[in-house]
């Protein structure tokens, strides 16, 4: 799958990224159309991470935006979670603090990845950022 008009290299950012301490993060680097990574150092200390559409990102009706995660030599990727139109923005426990293969790094590559919401529906993704903020 490849959205064909949507074009994560052109400027201004369509994300950011938000961990507490820290500056937010917009400096995406594009994959291809559709994906974007960029380079988180020190997650050991990165207890949670906030996603947010920034105004104006260009993400069609029917899509959405999954955050992902990967650890060096980035081969695999785990979600952490995603936005939509209807939910531009969350919040989400990385569990990287006593995570024994991420105490072991000092870089992770964060992923976002443009999906149908069909894709996200099936991933059980929909409310993530939300409900189980109420758990806490």
């Amino acid at each position: 799958f490849q959205y064909r008009h949507l074009n994560m290299s052109s400027i201004p950012p369509y994300f950011g990224v938000v961990i507490p301490g820290r500056p937010v993060i917009t400096d995406f680097q594009p994959v291809d159309n559709t994906k974007a990574i960029t380079i988180i150092p020190q997650p050991s200390t990165v207890p949670e991470i906030t996603m947010f559409l920034l105004p104006n990102a260009p993400i069609p009706n029917g899509f959405g935006a999954i955050l992902y995660y990967s650890l060096p030599p980035f081969q695999a990727w785990e979600i952490i979670g995603c936005v939509t139109l209807d939910k531009p923005s969350g919040s989400f426990r990385t569990n990287w603090t006593t995570n024994e293969e991420v105490l072991r790094t000092n870089i992770v590559q964060l992923g976002i990845s443009i999906e149908p919401l069909e894709t996200i529906k099936n991933l059980n993704l929909i409310y993530s950022g939300v409900e189980d903020r109420f758990a806490f």
